[in-house]
């Protein structure tokens, strides 16, 4: 075998699995063999107007985001990538270090040379006239008017000054260090801002508009949607079998009589517990049954994990019980790390490691004893 094309196969069925949903409405057209001209129109449009409401999405989030952006705009945010914030912030620090700098060199000229003007007043020996008569009084420091407490005032703001220096300093050597970093990465901030504005500068987009017909398609779909239902439901006795498998199991398996049973429902998942897991099982129950029936041959069944935190194991071997009895004939496949022997009479126990699309096969493995 050749085990590369055999993967192959598998993911490429993994894929189709994937991508082909289960549709309730779609299998009971099926059933009742509807392939009129107006209902295939009907299903085709409904698939435009959802891919065109997802590309009006897509621009209802372009157009707030838009917004958003001239918003902040008429606010003055900055919108500077990283990269030129930092340059701006070293510039502005360079500035003030500049200024700082210069009244630093300032007052220690301004102390030099008040300092070199009392020591030459002292050197020279000069005096001055009392005027209230007394003795002459030497000119120094000390007689000078408030030059010590002049002299304290420039020291304090020289220190404070050089402080202040030294702290800008700091900054701008980590914000050096940081752009250095920088240079060593990719510009994503450049390309951000790029495309920021661009975006902000597309024209012709309004989210009131794109709004305006989100509403227009969500109404054409919805009725299409009611009017596709309508026709579905008519004279569809399948429908109507449907409803009876699945009250006859909603009694069976205890579902509260007000839980209302309407197999269109997209709100099944509002269910919790024990009665969304039941209510699944008998749903799925019921399509397998008339599925079977249609195409005159009982299907395999292919049951996931049955075992749930939220549901008990005297639930889980109950909802078996409904499989073992009704679907004999079926073949029953369950992955499961639960054996069910108690359930099943005749069991084949396959072990595995991988997954069931893995090689080997699920059916190349021996059989467990």
């Amino acid at each position: 075998m050749n085990l590369t094309r055999s993967v192959d196969r598998s993911a490429q069925l993994r894929r189709t699995i994937g991508i082909n949903r289960f549709n309730v409405e779609g299998f009971f057209r099926g059933l009742k063999e509807d392939e009129s001209d107006e209902s295939y129109q009907m299903v085709e449009r409904i698939s435009a107007l959802r891919k065109k409401i997802a590309e009006y999405r897509l621009m209802l989030n372009v157009a707030e985001y838009q917004a958003a952006i001239n918003q902040d705009v008429e606010h003055k945010l900055d919108f500077q990538t990283y990269q030129e914030g930092l340059d701006s912030a070293l510039i502005e620090k360079r500035i003030k270090l500049q200024s700082i700098e210069d009244e630093i060199s300032h007052l220690t000229d301004m102390m030099r040379k008040n300092k070199n003007f009392s020591d030459y007043i002292e050197m020279k020996k000069v005096y001055v006239k009392d005027p209230h008569g007394g003795d002459p009084i030497r000119v120094s420091k000390s007689t000078l008017f408030e030059y010590s407490d002049l002299e304290d005032v420039n020291a304090a703001r020289k220190s404070m000054l050089v402080a202040e220096r030294n702290v800008l300093k700091r900054e701008i050597a980590a914000i050096e260090a940081s752009q250095e970093k920088q240079i060593a990465l990719l510009n994503l901030p450049t390309a951000d801002a790029e495309l920021t504005s661009r975006l902000a500068n597309i024209s012709g987009i309004s989210a009131v508009e794109v709004n305006s017909m989100l509403s227009k398609l969500y109404k054409e779909k919805n009725s299409i949607s009611e009017a596709l239902k309508s026709r579905t439901k008519q004279n569809n006795t399948w429908i109507t079998d449907a409803y009876k498998i699945i009250s006859d199991y909603a009694n069976e398996l205890g579902i509260p009589f007000d839980y209302k049973i309407d197999i269109f429902t997209s709100n099944l998942k509002t269910k919790s517990g024990t009665i969304l897991h039941k209510m699944v099982f008998i749903y799925k129950l019921a399509y397998i049954k008339l599925l079977s029936r249609k195409l005159g041959y009982p299907l395999p069944i292919f049951c996931d994990s049955p075992s749930g935190r939220e549901v008990r194991a005297e639930t889980i071997t109950e909802m078996l019980g409904v499989l073992n009895r009704d679907f004999s004939e079926h073949q029953i496949f369950i992955a499961s790390i639960h054996k069910y022997e108690t359930v099943f009479d005749e069991t084949q126990i396959f072990g595995t490691d991988g997954t069931l699309f893995d090689e080997p096969t699920l059916f190349d493995l021996p059989l467990q004893k």
